[in-house]
């Protein structure tokens, strides 16, 4: 601490570190572990840190009370006058003689006249082998006070991985899902059959012109380079596959949807195209694709019902080998992890309550994370693929074209991984958005004064996300853009440009590349991205939900496990496990986020008790089926679908599972008819007709 010279404590960390280790004392150091009496506590006992020795400050400059409650004399001082700084840091001694940090002091909880160190419950977890990182925090359960853990699971742990078996479910889950909406689909328009594109925010269907734009420029991308022979992976209706026929020698289009496979190739049949072949298949399947036979892969906003980064990786991988030289990889509505707070923000606020206040919506928001059961994904996951990779030369992080603000627009992005081809990454002269340049006419006239060759503007605040940012107080202290402005400025300037979300900024910030088109060729621009941490969070864990909402076993075993080390005070109430903890935007463990964390979980544990019981077998078909996708041991005949946290593609998962019990239900009905009791009335009346 800077009260004591800034270094106090030093360790080793060359070797294993399992949990916080902050070492020993430096020379000329004094350091001393105390508790609430300012007695030392013996070896394995938790203590406050307090420090003294020469380094020691005098205190705080013009501030006498802050200076007497943080320095106080030592008691135990051979020297007259010595005295100690009270740090607030919490630690145990070990055997060896080092320390064991516990967290801080104002963390501390009272509960059932017990002091509880949260740090201690925590360190303790992370000695789990399953255990990437936990927080502890009191929540009230039936009114009463209770000690919850929230743990985030290694994913490639005994417990933290998905699985063979959950990532089978997944996919048969998602399987149900598309069957079922290529099922209500087969009566829509021949080249664009938009039955079933529901936007998450809202559930609503997304208006037929948001859609040709998203399709539009989604083409545009896919003919930017080679596509005489292409694979499509998920070709769903042939959104993508009519508009690209005409310009392609060769084309193969899969899907694990028979309903999907069968509508197209019935179609293909009217319109006669020889050189289509369909095939009805999972996203591995690679079947019969030799490798390097494919100018142009295709997996078009599908990657989001991947069951986790083992799929995603067994996909992509089988993709780049399937790609030819100068190839591409196009993976198209990429959710972004980066932006999941914003997301589950805007979408929590669509369905509150009026008058709800700023704590509900953040609360709901956290419900939402907990039972979203697609696959998130941060732009880093792919720079690090194609660090991985040796045939991928060149990867871009694109966020979506458009002038139409959506789900699609907002917060999710299209990737471009080069195969094999060497695309442009020239030098470029760097600038950061706000200090050289602050706006678009500041930009245009930097370039209009013999601007450089080539430019790198960091860090554009995004106009699209100002409202989410607001939401979630984050707002930008810098001008933001729309990013069609910045493709513009190819209109403008005699500049090609370049648009990118490869640096994963928390509040959706890009980087711009302007190459003046004397200086470069028709290549493609790479936007230079920065390395991902290490320890950066890739993707989320999707097949989670299910998980901890049908059984929950991991956090069965870390309650026994915990037993055998903790005395019952120390014991949490309940494990919740979940993708990872809240962090602020340092890095910080954010305690504040953690009680929206354990209401989500609360909500997927139990229903409103005061709601009604189902009185029909309908009811209670219908009953089940909304249980069993929210992951809820009951649903009341007057909750609201979208209200206990469901959401177009929760719908129509629920909609799949009616089907099965023998109810036929369309996704359509359940949208207008969002009640239990009001659908149940709308299907009676419907068979009585």
């Amino acid at each position: 601490p800077t009260e004591a010279t800034v270094d106090a404590t030093c360790h080793d960390l060359s070797g294993p570190v399992d949990v916080p280790v902050i070492g020993t004392p430096l020379p000329n150091v004094r350091l001393r572990l105390l508790d609430e009496q300012l007695r030392p506590v013996p070896i394995g006992v938790a203590g406050e840190i307090y420090l003294g020795g020469p380094g020691l400050a005098r205190g705080y400059v013009n501030r006498p009370a802050l200076t007497a409650q943080r320095f106080i004399a030592d008691p135990y001082g051979d020297t007259p006058g010595s005295r100690l700084y009270r740090t607030g840091d919490r630690a145990r001694l070990r055997p060896d003689g080092t320390l064991e940090y516990l967290g801080r002091t104002d963390n501390q909880i009272k509960l059932r006249g017990f002091r509880i160190e949260p740090g201690e419950i925590e360190a303790t977890l992370t000695h789990h082998p399953t255990v990437k990182e936990a927080a502890v925090t009191v929540a009230a359960d039936d009114g009463t006070a209770r000690l919850i853990a929230l743990v985030a699971l290694d994913s490639r742990g005994p417990h933290g991985g998905s699985g063979d078996g959950d990532q089978s479910a997944q996919v048969e889950d998602w399987n149900a899902v598309f069957e079922t909406t290529h099922i209500d689909a087969v009566d829509g328009e021949l080249t664009f059959n938009i039955k079933g594109w529901n936007d998450s925010l809202t559930g609503a269907p997304i208006p037929a012109e948001h859609m040709r734009e998203w399709v539009g420029s989604t083409v545009v991308r896919l003919l930017a380079g080679p596509a005489k022979r292409v694979l499509e992976i998920g070709c769903g209706t042939g959104l993508l596959m009519w508009r690209l026929l005409p310009h392609v020698a060769e084309y193969t289009g899969t899907d694990f949807s028979l309903p999907a496979v069968e509508w197209l190739r019935e179609r293909l049949r009217r319109r006669p195209a020889r050189h289509a072949r369909l095939h009805h298949r999972e996203a591995t399947d690679f079947t019969g694709v030799d490798a390097a036979s494919t100018d142009l892969v295709v997996i078009n906003s599908v990657v989001q019902y991947f069951p986790d980064r083992d799929y995603l990786d067994a996909v992509l991988d089988r993709a780049v080998d399937a790609t030819a030289d100068q190839g591409r990889v196009f993976v198209g509505d990429v959710r972004n992890l980066a932006l999941a707070p914003q997301f589950y923000a805007r979408q929590a606020l669509a369905h509150a309550a009026p008058g709800a206040s700023a704590q509900d919506v953040a609360h709901a928001a956290g419900e939402l994370a907990s039972l979203d059961s697609e696959l998130l994904i941060s732009p880093e996951y792919f720079t690090t693929l194609a660090a991985r990779s040796p045939r991928v030369t060149g990867v871009e992080i694109l966020p979506r074209r458009g002038r139409h603000r959506n789900e699609m627009s907002l917060y999710r992005y299209d990737v471009v991984l080069h195969v094999g081809d060497r695309p442009a990454a020239p030098e470029a002269e760097v600038v950061t958005w706000g200090e050289q340049v602050h706006d678009l006419a500041s930009l245009s006239a930097f370039l209009d004064r013999g601007g450089p060759d080539a430019l790198l503007v960091r860090g554009v605040a995004n106009d699209r996300l100002t409202r989410d940012n607001e939401l979630l107080d984050r707002p930008v202290r810098t001008t933001p853009v729309d990013p069609e402005d910045l493709w513009t400025l190819e209109d403008s300037t005699p500049y090609r440009v370049s648009v990118s979300w490869a640096a994963a900024d928390p509040q959706g910030a890009m980087d711009v590349l302007l190459v003046r088109r004397s200086a470069c060729d028709d290549r493609t621009l790479l936007v230079p991205h920065p390395t991902p941490e290490p320890s950066a969070r890739l993707t989320n864990a999707p097949t989670r939900h299910r998980r901890t909402t049908e059984e929950d076993p991991a956090a069965d075993g870390l309650r026994s496990w915990l037993a055998e080390r903790l005395p019952d005070h120390l014991l949490p109430a309940r494990i919740v496990e979940v993708d990872a903890l809240p962090r602020t935007d340092t890095g910080k463990l954010d305690r504040g986020a953690l009680g929206g964390l354990v209401t989500a979980a609360r909500a997927a544990r139990q229903s409103d008790s005061a709601a009604t019981a189902p009185r029909t077998s309908l009811e209670q078909t219908l009953a089940d089926a909304w249980a069993q996708v929210l992951g809820l041991p009951e649903v009341g005949v007057h909750d609201n679908f979208f209200t206990l946290g469901g959401d177009s593609l929760l719908a129509i998962r629920a909609v799949a599972r009616c089907r099965r019990a023998g109810v036929q239900l369309t996704v359509r009905q359940l949208l207008s008819e969002q009640t239990l009791a009001a659908l149940a009335t709308a299907l009676d009346e419907e068979n009585h007709d």
